[in-house]
């Protein structure tokens, strides 16, 4: 797969992030977290509107995987807010009894912004971010690391 996507990534931002969608939707509700991270790890590099929306997806998707979901919360919290940065266990460590994050679900990377851009990413974006963060936030039956990311993005991303 590595392979495989070194060289699609040759052929443009545009085709790069399509293949990456297209592996990202397949991979929606797989339990291999190593391969979850593998095909998410590529996306750090890229604003693609294409994702942004498979994201946007994916987060709220009762189907998806766990590990998939907080994957797609990272992307969207990335997008939201380009200089931050997150682990996946800082994610999901939980919610504080006030139903605050704990600090430390972010981590701030200097001077960092996405080196590649795709498919244009929509007007609105970091408001349809936290719309849906809100949802899964208040989704009585969402993974409780799904919320812990949700309420990450609603602590970070302003609209």
């Amino acid at each position: 797969m590595d392979s495989a996507l070194q060289k699609v990534g040759h052929c443009g931002t545009n085709a790069w992030g399509h293949a990456l969608g297209g592996g990202l939707a397949r991979l929606r509700a797989s339990t291999d977290s190593a391969v979850v991270d593998r095909m998410w790890r590529d996306t750090q590099w890229l604003r693609d509107g294409r994702i942004v929306g498979l994201a946007l997806n994916i987060v709220e998707d009762k189907h998806a995987s766990r590990i998939s979901r907080m994957y797609a919360a990272r992307y969207l919290l990335q997008i939201g807010q380009p200089r931050y940065s997150a682990d996946i266990s800082a994610l999901g460590q939980g919610l504080e009894m006030a139903g605050r994050r704990r600090r430390g679900c972010v981590v701030y990377r200097r001077g960092y912004d996405f080196p590649y851009e795709g498919a244009p990413v929509p007007a609105g974006v970091r408001a349809r971010i936290r719309d849906t963060a809100q949802r899964v936030f208040n989704d009585a039956g969402a993974p409780p690391a799904v919320k812990s990311a949700a309420q990450c993005i609603l602590d970070n991303v302003s609209g």
